[in-house]
């Protein structure tokens, strides 16, 4: 469905295209249509869209059909203008959230058509494959929209904050799942139950269903889920309420991805629900405890996972934000494996990159990642251990592409109700200056190094044991090289 936004827009650019081409001023257009200079200026800005009297008046001006002046079709220079603004990719995403006004920049663009046109049809030939790549799409600029603020948001945690002011919540202790579910159930109408895996076996491994109700909405909850899982399900319905969203899915699996606001509100959902359980300040002192020691202690870290109940997923995501912004280290990098047992594939579910790293860009689904990586080596570990208790790994890891160095804290655990998986999540801290100044136990000798690559298809290493495919990628720039080696001997024969 076409915004109004961007149907005013392009009968805004319409009537500056036809004003201008008949060497018209605001103020002449307006002694002729009897329209004020302010108001036409509104309408070629896309603010303003006119009354059906007042098209006929500028199509009567500009000697054009009324049909012709209400089509969505640019004409000239400005052709590719209507395919974008047209176009699935800019009607679904919400431009405010990353501070872009449409309708200045389409302004800017129509002030410099012909130099703007060949950029602009390279964005619609993105459009029109974007239908194939949809939810890659949708999760990329979402993953933009944390990275562009560090992955904390200041107005989400001041309503966090009110929540807990307001139902007196204690910091200092852990929000039990029973207080959670008297504030849905009492102070916003809900009801929570389990529903019959008997019936809806298809649905072994969604997490929870939500029902609308006009005097009473059901939350259905995974008679499979744990007790932390459980907690989490509700503080996000919580943070739903609290957020007032009403564009949000109905299910936890991505069976389909209807819109980009969909994928938004859960983020910002979930992002409230481990604001709520895991307290920003608690969490501050237990990092700077965990960093001020001399050896690592991943006992420790694991109790935190008790201490807030929450899952790892929740726990390293919320550090990412806390450690970048209040603890002062801002290169850090967060990924999520989940490993089919069935299978046997490790596939890269979710990524973030604050500071100076950037997405290496090797997250499609044909390439094997690096086997040696602490994420992956913790799954090939669960698997043999059949255990459903979290595990947890330290690494250093030297990048084989350049001289950075990470270090990387990795959990690993069953992913249970979801069958026939596990997941891992890893935050990794690049060591600089900075780090080694904040992190007291990234020299404890008993840390594991490893020199790793991106890709199996992308590493140099040669008879590396954990290799799950040959590296095709590095076969292919050799012969390209040699192809530009026998190039210039073949140059330098004729000098």
């Amino acid at each position: 469905m076409i915004k109004e936004e961007n149907i005013r827009i392009v009968f805004g650019l319409k009537i500056k295209q036809l004003r201008l081409k008949m060497g018209l001023s605001l103020s002449a257009l307006s002694k002729l249509t009897r329209l004020s200079p302010s108001y036409l200026n509104e309408i070629e800005k896309g603010k303003k869209y006119p009354k059906a009297d007042k098209i006929v008046i500028l199509a009567n001006v500009f000697q054009v059909s009324y049909d012709d002046l209400v089509s969505l079709k640019l004409t000239g220079p400005l052709a590719p203008l209507t395919d974008l603004l047209l176009s699935n990719i800019i009607t679904d995403l919400p431009l405010n959230i990353f501070g872009f006004d449409l309708g200045k920049m389409v302004e800017s663009l129509s002030d410099s058509p012909a130099k703007v046109g060949a950029f602009i049809s390279t964005i619609v030939e993105i459009a029109r494959n974007y239908e194939m790549e949809k939810e890659r799409f949708y999760f990329a600029a979402l993953r933009s929209y944390q990275e562009v603020h560090n992955n904390y948001f200041e107005e989400l945690e001041e309503g966090c904050d009110f929540f807990v002011e307001k139902f007196e919540i204690d910091t200092t202790k852990t929000f039990s799942y029973e207080r959670a579910i008297n504030i849905l159930e009492e102070k916003f109408n809900y009801k929570v139950e389990e529903y019959s895996l008997e019936k809806y076996p298809e649905l072994g491994g969604n997490r929870y269903v939500f029902i609308p109700g006009k005097e009473k909405s059901t939350l259905l909850l995974n008679p499979n889920l744990n007790k932390n899982q459980r907690l989490f399900m509700v503080g996000r319905e919580l943070a739903f309420n609290i957020l007032k969203v009403t564009k949000r899915s109905q299910i936890s699996m991505l069976v389909e991805v209807s819109s980009f606001d969909h994928i938004l509100n859960n983020f910002l959902a979930s992002y409230c629900a481990g604001a709520v359980l895991i307290n920003k300040n608690q969490l501050i002192d237990d990092i700077n405890a965990l960093f001020k020691n001399k050896l690592w202690d991943g006992d420790y870290f694991l109790s935190l996972l008790n201490k807030y109940q929450v899952s790892p997923e929740v726990l390293l995501h919320r550090m990412t934000g806390v450690i970048c912004n209040f603890i002062g280290i801002k290169d850090i990098f967060y990924h999520r494996f989940q490993h089919n047992l069935i299978k046997n594939s490790f596939d890269l579910t979710k990524e973030l990159y604050l500071g100076s790293i950037t997405n290496p860009n090797f997250n499609k689904d044909w390439f094997h990642h690096c086997r040696r990586i602490s994420g992956i080596k913790l799954l090939k570990k669960l698997e043999s251990m059949n255990s459903n208790e979290p595990i947890i790994d330290v690494q250093i890891v030297q990048n084989l592409h350049n001289d950075d160095e990470y270090l990387c804290i990795s959990v690993a655990r069953s992913m249970e109700p979801t069958p026939n998986a596990n997941s891992s999540v890893t935050i990794g801290f690049k060591i600089n200056s900075t780090f080694r100044k904040k992190v007291m136990f990234w020299k404890d000798p008993n840390i594991d190094i490893k020199m790793v690559g991106t890709t199996c298809e992308s590493c140099r290493v040669e008879n590396c044991e954990e290799r799950a495919a040959p590296p095709e990628l590095v076969k292919a720039k050799q012969a390209n090289d040699k192809v530009k080696d026998a190039l210039n001997r073949l140059q330098q024969n004729y000098i």
